[in-house]
């Protein structure tokens, strides 16, 4: 407000008088009840629009420029989902967000790209970063984000690589890694441990199942017995009760899909047994020499695995 002196000059009198006006604040074009002060505070999104004063003053009257306010809401908005991990190809996951979205302007994003704006929910089956962005007017309501990703199984280690083998009777412990939760099994299926680490006393298959999230990965399992010993090429069967039979090596020994084999000097065949049981000669096995030559063959059904000779000493 500026006051015109005698020589026509202007002299700045707002500060001076600006308590003797009366005001009123608008908005949107229309007078709001109870703001008469020079001030007006807005606190709330609710109160978005376009704000002017009028002031007057002896019958004076003027009205300021019009000032668009914005302000960001104060609400917070959050998004969850029914897994962070899809298992395969054909797996989905559900995003929501426990805010009603009825009447709201508002756009699923992924990385950055909106990809649906009708949906409350959004079922996904890709990776990426996914929020949820409402509009508020000028302003924008931005959830958390939430990261997808496909299955990584090789996240699930153990400390031992291949089969795990030690000598009969002791035990070795395996320690998993990787997982949210993991079980272990034997070859009937029967659960024997449910924590991160298993001790193995017994040979046989096992698995263990691992989760990561809501997928499962399965990491079948092999403990066979540690041999401390060699084929023996001479046995002495003479009832003392040491050396008397052929033990070989629980490798082959007590193996359903292990063959053994036992051919004489002129090649005929003795013994063919799977699942050998370390029995042979058996008692009434007679010998017509002192010192007697046999040929063995051990195989799988793929490949010839051992083969050497026994000295039968009587």
């Amino acid at each position: 407000i500026y006051a015109v002196l005698s020589d026509s000059s202007e002299l700045d009198v707002t500060a001076d008088i600006s308590s003797s006006f009366s005001y009123q604040w608008q908005k949107d074009g229309s007078a709001i009840s109870g703001e008469t002060a020079q001030n007006i505070s807005l606190t709330d999104s609710n109160e978005n629009g376009e704000y002017n004063i009028e002031g007057s003053l002896e019958g004076l009257s003027t009205t300021s420029n019009t000032l668009s306010v914005q302000l960001g809401s104060n609400e917070t908005l959050a998004i969850t989902s029914t897994s962070t991990v899809y298992c395969n190809s054909s797996d989905t996951i559900i995003l929501s967000t426990s805010t009603n979205l009825t009447d709201e302007n508002f756009a699923w994003e992924k990385d950055g790209t909106s990809i649906n704006t009708t949906d409350s929910t959004l079922t996904v089956s890709e990776p990426g970063l996914y929020r949820l962005v409402v509009s508020k007017g000028e302003c924008s309501l931005k959830s958390n984000e939430i990261s997808i990703s496909p299955l990584d199984a090789d996240l699930i280690q153990l400390d031992v690589d291949g089969d795990i083998v030690f000598p009969e009777g002791s035990s070795k412990t395996v320690n998993a890694s990787g997982g949210s939760s993991y079980r272990w099994l034997d070859a009937n299926n029967i659960e024997i441990g449910t924590t991160s680490s298993y001790t193995f006393s017994e040979e046989g298959s096992y698995l263990l199942i691992a989760n990561i999230d809501n997928c499962e990965v399965s990491r079948p399992l092999t403990v066979s017995y540690l041999d401390l010993f060699n084929i023996p090429n001479v046995i002495t069967p003479n009832g003392d009760g040491a050396n008397d039979q052929w033990v070989i090596p629980n490798s082959y020994s007590n193996k359903s899909d292990v063959n053994v084999i036992i051919y004489n000097a002129r090649g005929a065949e003795i013994l063919n047994a799977t699942n050998y049981q370390n029995n042979w000669p058996e008692s009434s096995t007679t010998f017509s020499k002192q010192n007697m030559v046999y040929y063995y063959v051990i195989k799988n059904a793929t490949e010839t695995l051992k083969q050497g000779t026994i000295t039968v000493i009587k």
